[in-house]
């Protein structure tokens, strides 16, 4: 059984939806932010590279991006994302979904974890947002900082996804 997972390109799509979501967090916004640095070093083997810094319309919050997309398969390991998901497996932090598509082809493999950074008052309001997502020959990394509503957040993507011809 197949399961249709989103691509990088529609994650990277999805961006500005995120953004809306971000709201200024002081406590989070030191806390919820990760050190993507390490990821950089894979910039000069990469056939392309996304690199991005982006602050929403309202100010608050930040957004993080590294993508990198390879010629061939081996130009990163997942122990070379280890250090990513021990930052996001420390406190505070919990996985809200893993998804694995397997398929015939391996370089249809898709991977895509998300964690959220905190829970204010259980109300599905989070501080900082991680989401890992990898294939075969490219990976991508997003970190949201600043509050962001979950629930918000699927409310509008299932208008989006409603909408879409």
């Amino acid at each position: 059984m197949k399961v249709h997972t989103p691509t990088v390109k529609t994650m990277l799509a999805l961006l500005p939806l995120l953004l809306l979501f971000a709201a200024p967090a002081a406590r989070a916004q030191q806390t919820a932010r990760i050190k993507l640095g390490s990821l950089d070093k894979f910039a000069a083997s990469a056939v392309e590279v996304v690199i991005k810094e982006e602050t929403p319309k309202s100010g608050g919050g930040k957004v993080y991006v590294r993508h990198f997309e390879f010629d061939s398969a081996g130009a990163y390991t997942e122990a070379d994302l280890a250090e990513i998901r021990a930052q996001v497996a420390g406190a505070g932090w919990s996985r809200i979904l893993k998804v694995q598509e397997r398929d015939d082809a391996p370089e249809e493999n898709e991977s895509v974890e998300v964690y959220v950074y905190g829970d204010a008052d259980g109300k599905n309001v989070y501080g900082g947002m991680t989401v890992i997502s990898t294939q075969l020959k490219e990976f991508t990394v997003v970190n949201i900082v600043g509050q962001s509503d979950i629930n918000g957040y699927v409310k509008r993507l299932k208008v989006e996804k409603r909408t879409q011809p």
